[in-house]
């Protein structure tokens, strides 16, 4: 009896043990919200959870966590607008741009004045298309990925006249009589023969103070020519345009130049030709210009000739250089006396002025010394 008694004491108390151990037990999980901490019946025993400590991801969505690390409420939904939820946040998400693939033949650029096939990777291939063509009229270049070419008319590609030219171009207007003009069909381009109605006449002269002008003129060594051309527009209508006008000479005669058109200094060079551009109908041009004999031995006859040129055409006259060696330079006729002291004025008389001034000076002031004395 003393035993069944001790065992009933003892599981009793075994019994109320765990009662008390599970009862505990149970409330230590169960939390008690106060002041935004998570408590318990044995918080005296564990710290508090702090609420709301951070944010974390949960699926595609941001939730609040305590310091226990327990979710607590949603904080922010990151569906749509392309966005995932990462490290506690909503971003948004860039889809990787796809690697690029090599393409052969990508696209077709200019090089070398043709058009050349080029990779994806920028780098020139085989050619494409070569730009130039057939014509010898066109100018053929590549230009922003094409191949241009444009109809040159002016000389500049092709020669004016040639066949390519007249199968090409429209010739009329071009100043030209060719590819079949004629004075009927293109009457500006194949003017008749104007030239015809111009006359050139060319005299010289060794005095420059002789009255008139001749054809043939003896000269000797170190002496002066001078020159004249007579140019005349015999038409009572028609102007002649672009002429030009050119000489020979004969070698034993240097140009000293003096060049004039109509009594007017002109610059250029007589023997390589100048033009005197246009001569309106009934109108005549003179061109006057000098030379001077060299040093020569032989005696002789010689041609200077005179060219002019318009339309295609030409047209000449000479005047005869008669080669005496033995004969002095012209010169002006006159008192040795006088052509000595006329020479020493030319060069002279600046300084002679000078000293006529200081002369008069000098008798002022020695007279006004003198009644001061």
């Amino acid at each position: 009896m003393n035993n069944i008694l001790k065992l009933s004491v003892l599981a009793f108390i075994i019994l109320a043990g765990a009662l008390f151990y599970f009862s505990n037990f149970a409330l230590a999980g169960v939390c008690s919200y106060q002041n935004n901490y998570c408590s318990n019946n044995i918080e005296n025993n564990y710290p508090s959870c702090t609420y709301h400590a951070y944010k974390d991801c949960a699926g595609n969505s941001v939730y609040w966590f305590n310091s226990c690390g327990n979710s607590q409420d949603l904080f922010q939904n990151c569906s749509g607008n392309n966005q995932i939820c990462k490290y506690g946040q909503c971003s948004v998400y860039y889809n990787p741009a796809p690697a690029p693939v090599y393409t052969n033949h990508y696209q077709i650029n200019c090089f070398d004045n043709s058009l050349y096939w080029y990779d994806s990777a920028g780098s020139i291939q085989n050619l494409y298309k070569n730009c130039a063509d057939a014509n010898p009229c066109t100018n053929d270049i590549c230009s922003s990925s094409k191949c241009q070419n444009p109809l040159r008319c002016d000389g500049t590609t092709c020669t004016i006249g040639s066949q390519y030219y007249c199968n090409s171009c429209s010739s009329i207007g071009d100043n030209s009589c060719n590819c079949g003009e004629t004075t009927a069909t293109s009457p500006n381009d194949c003017k008749e023969n104007i030239t015809a109605d111009l006359s050139v006449k060319f005299f010289s002269r060794k005095d420059i103070n002789a009255i008139s002008w001749d054809k043939v003129i003896q000269v000797g060594p170190n002496g002066n020519i001078y020159f004249l051309i007579i140019i005349k527009n015999n038409s009572t209508t028609t102007p002649v345009d672009n002429i030009t006008v050119s000489v020979n000479i004969p070698s034993e005669i240097s140009l000293l130049g003096n060049l004039k058109i109509d009594n007017v200094a002109t610059a250029g060079d007589i023997v390589s030709g100048i033009n005197i551009s246009s001569l309106p109908a009934n109108v005549s041009k003179t061109i006057t210009f000098e030379g001077k004999t060299q040093t020569f031995t032989s005696s002789g006859d010689k041609q200077a000739i005179i060219n002019i040129s318009a339309g295609g055409i030409t047209q000449s006259d000479s005047t005869t250089i008669s080669l005496n060696p033995g004969q002095q330079a012209a010169s002006v006729s006159s008192a040795p006396g006088a052509s000595g002291f006329m020479e020493f004025s030319k060069r002279w008389y600046l300084w002679i002025l000078v000293a006529v001034v200081l002369i008069l000076l000098f008798i002022i002031i020695f007279r006004r010394l003198s009644s001061n004395i």
